[in-house]
């Protein structure tokens, strides 16, 4: 089931393009099993494909790439200590060559990050620790950012610096604690197979004393240019079973924290953080909490983990405005193999399908030899993309089937793109997606699990692309200079030139529409960059004929704050056709 479906409503002639009907091609990546380690014959260029006019086809998949559903905001993964304590056994190329494999656009390009707040459960075999271990430091005057600063921060400079190299936009980041200080526990301990979980003691000191904790904690990660956007009080806080750092609240627990502690302390000192729900709670969390306005406002993310991608459509239909990711790929103990990065590239599809907007792999970089904070397989570790074999000089370095499975995907993502509805026919692979990029190209990611090869016909609009998968591969094929998508495009564009002069000055909007568009009434609705509607507005009658219109923005906390908004107007002309615009405007105060 899909939610946020945004369709093209524009009662304009399509304008047509002087561009040779059958220039659009399409360009073919795929990833073959192998049957020893490292389980994958990678990255394989089939090369360009052209297109042809549609004829007929028995196992093909249609494309609508004016059908979309979820904003695609991209891919990440975990800042991890043991990460880049196994990075150190490589010399600075080797340890480059690593970095940008994950976050190089030529890579994975992963652009997102999550932030253990403290000890994780991977990093758990390390010394087990919190930013405040001083017992009863409830004015946090011994808060100290000194170990995050040995590993975690570098990590994630490394990774800022590629990205900013490329001229990409800044990379984002949530984080999570696994367990807050073992002080304010009913066990007064951080958690794991010896200490066990124990319950937060939410008393009203312990609360104002952990809100003071995150806010240290979020403005530290600021100091050292890492902007935190979206962070939960607890990892996994309906999980008691496990022997790694935990700690239980119940849903009243969160919503007394959040609206009483959290939010109030956030406000005061003007941060930009907000909460995110989820991360591997049942739904009952999520509904309880959204239910609480106060927490609700300081929400611009919900989340869920492993293999529950149902949740997103159930969030989602909680409140819309909210977008929903993945915050931690599924567990699977069974080895690197072949096997484990499907479950990985299936787990995407299904995340993809239902709603996510991000997704997150939990081990990026992991390491054979030592402790592993009890996570063991054949390579070492949890299921990882990156296995370092520090038991040898010099260390190699294993590319498991897991970090094709997600490249598949992240590499060929633009932020900003969109899923998009598809269809199957005849044999054509089950375990597919389909989104469309903001510079138009079409990208289709398929599974083949066949034991021969598949001969499979794209259709988009009146063109096809013929292409083949090989048996027991991960491909992806993406489509340029498709005829339909320049059709949606240049009817956007016509839609959007109907609406001229837009700005906001004073919390006052202004406009005016083309005369040519005979407008009668309009409907408008102006949204924050998290997607919250700020303000909404109608007008109707001949007054929308007479140039200039203006609006008197109000919202529930007074004046319209400056910033960058999105302005959605529904424009109804004097035959009753409507044409659909979206334009970003600034505030100029």
């Amino acid at each position: 089931m899909k939610f946020q479906k945004r369709y093209l409503f524009v009662s304009c002639l399509l304008l047509l393009a002087a561009v040779p009907l059958f220039a659009q091609t399409a360009h073919q990546i795929t990833t073959i099993q192998a049957t020893a380690a490292p389980y994958s014959i990678p990255w394989i260029d089939s090369g360009y494909k052209a297109g042809a006019a549609w004829t007929s086809a028995t196992n093909y998949v249609e494309i609508f790439p004016s059908t979309e559903y979820q904003e695609m905001y991209g891919f990440g993964g975990t800042f991890y200590e043991l990460a880049w304590a196994a990075m150190q056994h490589l010399d600075s190329a080797g340890r480059d060559s690593v970095m940008r494999a994950l976050f190089d656009t030529a890579g994975c390009n992963l652009n997102w990050g999550r932030i253990p707040v403290g000890v994780c459960d991977y990093d758990f075999a390390v010394t087990p620790y919190t930013p405040d271990d001083n017992s009863n430091d409830t004015s946090m005057s011994k808060f100290s950012l000194a170990r995050d600063s040995l590993r975690k921060i570098p990590f994630i400079k490394y990774a800022q610096a590629i990205r900013a190299a490329e001229g990409q936009p800044a990379m984002r980041f949530f984080a999570s604690p696994w367990s807050p200080p073992a002080w304010m526990k009913s066990n007064n301990n951080i958690g794991g197979a010896t200490g066990g979980t124990g319950n937060f003691v939410s008393n009203p000191a312990n609360c104002r004393a952990y809100a003071l904790y995150l806010d240290k904690w979020i403005k530290g990660y600021a100091a050292a240019g890492i902007n935190v956007e979206t962070i939960t009080c607890q990892n996994e806080q309906d999980q008691t079973s496990h022997g790694y750092p935990q700690c239980a609240w119940t849903e009243g627990q969160e919503d007394s924290f959040y609206s009483k502690y959290l939010v109030p302390r956030f406000r005061a000192d003007s941060l930009n953080a907000r909460i995110l729900l989820g991360v591997y709670c049942c739904a009952d969390y999520v509904q309880q909490l959204l239910q609480d306005t106060v927490v609700k406002n300081f929400v611009n993310w919900t989340s869920h983990s492993y293999e529950s991608t149902t949740n997103g459509p159930t969030y989602i239909s909680y409140d819309s405005k909210i977008p929903f990711m993945e915050t931690e790929s599924m567990w699977t103990p069974s080895g690197e193999t072949w096997s484990v990065g499907t479950s990985l590239f299936s787990n995407i599809q299904a995340f993809m399908a239902e709603s996510a907007s991000v997704y997150t792999v939990w081990q990026t970089v992991t390491h054979i030899g030592g402790n592993n904070g009890g996570w063991t397989n054949s390579l070492g570790g949890q299921p990882e993309m990156i296995t370092i074999d520090t038991t040898k000089t010099p260390s190699p370095v294993v590319y498991a089937p897991e970090f094709y499975a997600c490249k598949h995907y992240s590499h060929f993502l633009q932020p900003g793109a969109f899923f998009v509805k598809s269809t199957n026919h005849g044999t054509a692979p089950a375990l597919s997606s389909s989104f469309i990029n903001p510079d138009g190209s079409i990208i289709y990611v398929a599974e083949d699990s066949s034991a021969a090869a598949t001969a499979l016909t794209i259709k988009v609009g009146t063109e096809m692309y013929q292409v083949t998968l090989p048996a027991h591969s991960y491909t992806t094929v993406k489509i340029t200079n498709s005829t339909a998508v320049r059709d949606i495009q240049l009817a956007r564009n016509s839609a959007a030139s109907q609406l001229n002069n837009l700005r906001i000055r004073n919390s006052t909007l202004y406009f005016s529409l083309s005369p040519a568009m005979n407008a009668m009434e309009a409907n408008l609705t102006l949204s924050d960059i998290q997607g919250r509607t700020v303000w909404t507005g109608h007008r109707t009658g001949s007054a929308l004929r007479g140039g200039q219109q203006s609006f008197a923005i109000g919202t529930a906390h007074g004046a319209l704050p400056s910033g960058t908004y999105l302005l959605s107007a529904k424009i109804k002309n004097v035959a009753g056709a409507v044409v659909a615009v979206e334009r970003k405007v600034s505030t100029v105060n």
